[in-house]
């Protein structure tokens, strides 16, 4: 157990104490339904690289929970460090009175968070993460060694629908109106998924130069599963007029944030994507704004290409910042870790050139 003199102790968070755990889930304004502990224990167990989650928070003199931050980990030749969480946002989550900006609270704030960096990097080595976008004050991980990189992300935030439609690119817009008139939206099954949206969404990562195999696809639908089961996650796809799927994206619904994330999209690699994506993100959002009412935000995700960014600024959606939160101290096994990682993602692309060039051949 760390203490830091002021009243506050970080620790592991054991399983017995989930009940408290999901309570600060589902208070805090910098967290999502994808930290609560059955999520994370469901990552952990569809995952087939051995994911674990490190969860730690911070308690005050009477036993109560402050802060959390739940961290998807690997182990590698002795390196212990954080990866990729697949559910957007895994940075530290905040007792809702911390987050009022309230000047009584300041000093316990930075205690808090200051005590979660070192709780995490006592054990990792290395660290990435991003924070929910409302996680804006990062200070006391700042001053606990931590870099702070801005990236940014859209969202569509549902007051009137009619002005974010309005929002949009003239062309969009059109491209919306003409998808109406020739393709069918809903909700895929599960046989859907296997048949249609796996198979889809292989064909598009080629062009990124990723091949996922059948592990993969598994892993996926094993996920998928679980979200239908817990009503907190679905399939939204369209159909063209043979009853052909040219399209889908993973809705993920997190009613902590009044948040929709559009996680995974595929579409049919032989028809322009931008004459498909804009309806189904539109169509999918409308789906759920119908089941919640007003407020409602769609998440549409970050964008690593300059031109998805300009995709989603055609579509009216706000651009709106967020933290990566950054530990990579300058020692050995961290930087033989990044440099590993390095060559490692560069033999994969070159690999799966190899594999689709063959393919390509058959």
């Amino acid at each position: 157990m760390g203490s830091n003199g002021s009243g506050i102790a970080a620790r592991v968070v054991e399983p017995h104490e989930d009940e408290a755990w999901d309570a600060l889930v589902a208070s805090s304004p910098t967290a999502n339904r994808f930290l609560r502990s059955d999520c994370l224990r469901m990552l952990e167990e569809t995952d087939s690289l051995g994911i674990r989650f490190r969860r730690v928070g911070v308690f005050d003199d009477a036993g109560a929970l402050r802060g959390g931050w739940a961290l998807p980990t690997m182990q590698r030749m002795g390196i212990r460090a954080s990866t990729y969480f697949e559910f957007f946002y895994a940075g530290p989550m905040l007792a809702p009175d911390l987050e009022t900006g309230s000047v009584h609270v300041c000093r316990e704030r930075l205690d808090v968070l200051h005590a979660l960096a070192q709780a995490q990097t006592r054990e990792l080595h290395l660290i990435e993460a991003e924070g929910h976008p409302r996680f804006v004050d990062a200070r006391g991980l700042w001053y606990a060694g931590f870099e702070l990189q801005t990236l940014y992300t859209h969202i569509w935030h549902f007051g009137n629908p009619d002005d974010v439609f309005m929002k949009m690119n003239r062309e969009r817009r059109r491209l919306i109106r003409r998808a109406d008139e020739s393709l069918r939206f809903g909700l895929l099954t599960s046989d859907d998924v296997a048949e249609g949206f796996v198979p889809l969404y292989k064909r598009l990562m080629q062009k990124f130069d990723w091949l996922p195999g059948e592990q993969w696809s598994r892993d996926l639908q094993d996920r998928l599963q679980w979200l239908w089961d817990h009503d907190v996650g679905a399939v939204y796809g369209a159909w063209d007029e043979n009853g052909a799927l040219c399209g889908a994206v993973i809705v993920l619904v997190s009613e902590e944030d009044r948040t929709i994330y559009l996680w995974r999209c595929g579409y049919d690699t032989s028809r322009k994507g931008n004459t498909i994506v804009p309806a189904l993100y539109w169509h999918a959002a409308q789906h759920w704004l119908q089941q919640w009412g007003e407020p409602l935000a769609c998440n549409l995700g970050g964008s690593p290409l300059i031109s998805l960014a300009q995709f989603k600024d055609y579509l009216g959606a706000d651009v709106v910042p967020h933290l990566r939160l950054v530990y990579r101290p300058l020692r050995p096994r961290p930087v033989l870790w990044r440099l590993g990682r390095g060559i490692k993602e560069t033999s994969r692309r070159r690999l799966t050139r190899t594999r689709v060039s063959l393919l390509n051949e058959e």
